[in-house]
């Protein structure tokens, strides 16, 4: 079995995806989710629920949203939005 930060490759050439965060401290933990931002796997203590609109108009954000798993530096980056009117 070969074993890198992202994943472990089985022997029917499958993945099992790790969480980036853990891997970069040198943990290794499956994810459950990806960042929908920047698609780094990430376990259930580094995945973090954001509520996002789900469309942009020129005249304002649409009055429905869904729920985003972000990693945390994704998380900072992407602005606090207005609550719809």
């Amino acid at each position: 079995m070969r074993t890198g930060l992202c994943c472990e490759c089985n022997v029917k050439g499958g993945a099992i995806v790790k969480c980036y965060v853990c891997g970069t401290g040198g943990m290794t933990r499956d994810a459950v989710a990806v960042c929908a931002v920047c698609g780094k796997g990430l376990c259930r203590d580094h995945a973090l629920e954001r509520e996002l609109p789900l469309v942009q108009r020129v005249s304002g954000w649409v009055n429905k949203s869904t729920t985003h798993i972000l990693c945390e530096p994704c998380a900072v980056a992407l602005p606090v939005l207005p609550e719809p009117a």
